[in-house]
């Protein structure tokens, strides 16, 4: 009898500590290769300091279920080489989950060969190349944003509706510039839109401003600049100075940083400058997404920014996800991501394949508009 009793204690005491064990919460490992240094600091910075503060908030609240998450960054200066070594280091030294928010089309195109063998999906690139969006890419890229193709048909829209005829193209020579002159070439052809002249700057290079003055001199309503961070305020600047309100100055949506923005808006400059996001603007709005965005700025002492609000709706759909898991595995957690046939963040519709939002604001002295 006494035998009895012992084993049955030994087996509640089995069952208790397996029902621990159980519950004890499995770590999600993200991981992110960032520019924190370089010509894109600001928007690595950025990016990353939205993920430590949704990570660190979300985790408190118990957003992610059973589990909890924690972010390894690391910093690619900007360079391709850099960003497939922290890639490779991330994914077969720190073990991570999954890859986010990648920042660069070359850098993305960099590392395909190792998501594509490696199990673990990069998701919610920050970039939008026409190249991360094959369907046979999938589970190994999920996009979130809409492609700069799609940003470019809502930009062409907007000039045709004010009437510009033609338009000059300041490109980066990367496959960023490339892929936004491209869809701009494929764009415009028979439309109402012409483009008379294209500027290639040197990748890495901020001496916009004699292409931008070439432009100028086209005659062209509009001046497209598909260049990074800080050539675009460089750029957008000039243009502002020079030809007043007659001509626009249209950015993509990875330019629009907090920087760019700030000095255009409190300019006193005359006209707008035109800019595509992928993101509803972080500072206005009533939904439920901007409210709780608005909530975690407050709590962690972040600038509004676009590229924030990106990165914070994208870890939005890894908690939704994440939180249905009992167990989680790289494998199964990216072809949860993959399978969706749409996210709704708070209460916002992003699709997976298609209906991607994707909108043209302004920039002002008067504010966004």
């Amino acid at each position: 009898m006494r035998m009895r009793r012992a084993s049955q204690s030994s087996l509640l005491l089995i069952a208790f500590t397996t029902i621990t064990l159980n519950a004890v919460a499995d770590t999600l490992r993200i991981g992110i290769s960032a520019p924190m240094t370089g010509i894109q600091a600001a928007a690595g910075q950025d990016v990353v300091a939205h993920l430590q503060a949704g990570i660190a908030d979300l985790n408190k609240r118990g957003e992610f279920g059973d589990h909890r998450v924690e972010l390894i960054a690391l910093d690619d200066g900007y360079d391709v080489q850099r960003t497939v070594s922290n890639v490779r280091q991330l994914v077969t030294d720190k073990h991570v989950h999954l890859l986010m928010n990648q920042i660069g089309s070359a850098h993305a195109a960099a590392i395909l060969p190792i998501v594509q063998t490696s199990g673990v999906t990069l998701f919610a690139p920050l970039s939008g190349p026409r190249a991360l969006y094959a369907e046979n890419l999938r589970p190994a890229v999920v996009p979130l944003r809409a492609s700069y193709s799609d940003e470019v048909k809502q930009q062409i829209r907007a000039l045709t509706a004010t009437g510009v005829q033609a338009v000059s193209i300041v490109f980066q020579d990367d496959a960023f510039g490339q892929d936004v002159l491209k869809a701009w070439q494929d764009g415009t052809a028979g439309g109402a839109i012409n483009i008379a002249s294209t500027h290639a700057l040197a990748r890495g290079s901020a001496a916009v401003e004699p292409l931008v003055e070439a432009a100028l001199k086209s005659g062209s309503g509009a001046i497209v600049l598909a260049v990074v961070s800080t050539p675009a305020l460089a750029g957008a600047t000039l243009i502002r100075k020079r030809a007043g309100s007659g001509v626009y100055a249209v950015l993509m949506s990875v330019a629009a940083n907090s920087e760019l923005i700030e000095a255009m808006t409190k300019s006193d400059a005359r006209g707008a400058v035109l800019f595509s996001s992928v993101m509803p603007i972080p500072t206005t709005g009533s939904n439920r997404l901007l409210r709780n965005y608005a909530d975690l700025r407050r709590k962690y002492g972040l600038q509004a920014s676009f590229r924030g609000l990106e990165a914070y709706a994208s870890l939005l759909v890894v908690a939704e996800q994440v939180k249905r898991m009992s167990r989680l595995s790289a494998p199964t957690l990216g072809a949860a991501l993959a399978a969706a046939p749409s996210f709704t963040v708070s209460d916002v519709y992003f699709g997976s394949r298609n209906s991607r939002y994707a909108e043209v604001f302004a920039m002002t002295r008067h504010g966004l508009l």
